[in-house]
């Protein structure tokens, strides 16, 4: 009973006040001395709060990397093309190096959320991914540019199984498989969407090039 209490006080924290009863009230054992695990603690509160905020913030993770697996693609026109020596087959190097980047995280990212949580992955992606989008939305060559959108797509690799996994621990069993399958799917969509609606927006207004004379990547 007592090395359970932690226990209880964990998933009051993680899962609200209903899984903290349960887990002080049962003391982490079952009635033939067998221990409860943490799953089952979850199946028996359900569905809350705090899974609707981590699936919420698991989709605004998955979203980001819809959106910038396809940014390149739509803003190439409006790159410096003829300052940084470039021709149509560049466009298929900025997108291959997102991708690139993107298949290395993936597993290297699985395998070390297992090692130190799913929590200190996502701080590990957010302190790749924030520096060096800034840096390819200023990049003022084609080599940085590279570089900064194989740094880009390595940290994406590494939210995506993090965020799945994360998200797959703390649902009910009822619900784990669909909403495992839902995110990634619609995650990646709307955050595709987004970035083909803005450019349409954008070409709409400025033309196919957006008015670029020269300058940064974007």
């Amino acid at each position: 009973g007592r090395t359970t209490r932690p226990l209880g006080r964990l998933l009051g924290w993680a899962g609200g006040r209903r899984l903290h009863k349960m887990a002080l009230k049962d003391e982490g054992e079952t009635s033939d001395g067998g221990f409860i695990s943490v799953e089952d603690q979850i199946d028996r509160a359900g569905w809350g709060r705090f899974q609707t905020l981590a699936c919420a913030a698991a989709f605004l993770f998955i979203l980001s990397d819809g959106m910038e697996l396809i940014v390149t693609n739509i803003t190439f026109r409006a790159m410096p093309q003829a300052e940084w020596g470039m021709d149509s087959s560049h466009r298929g190097y900025l997108i291959s190096a997102s991708f690139m980047g993107f298949v290395v995280g993936g597993l290297l990212g699985g395998y070390f959320g297992d090692q130190v949580g799913r929590r200190t992955m996502l701080y590990v992606h957010a302190a790749i991914f924030l520096p060096f989008t800034v840096c390819s939305g200023l990049s003022q060559n084609l080599i940085t540019l590279l570089i900064a959108r194989l740094f880009v797509g390595f940290s994406m690799g590494i939210v995506l199984p993090t965020t799945v996994s994360y998200v797959s621990e703390l649902c009910p069993t009822a619900l784990r498989g669909r909403v495992v399958a839902a995110l990634p799917m619609l995650g990646f969509t709307t955050g595709e969407v987004i970035v083909l609606l803005v450019g349409l927006g954008f070409m709409n207004l400025y033309g196919e090039d957006c008015g670029s004379k020269g300058g940064g990547a974007i």
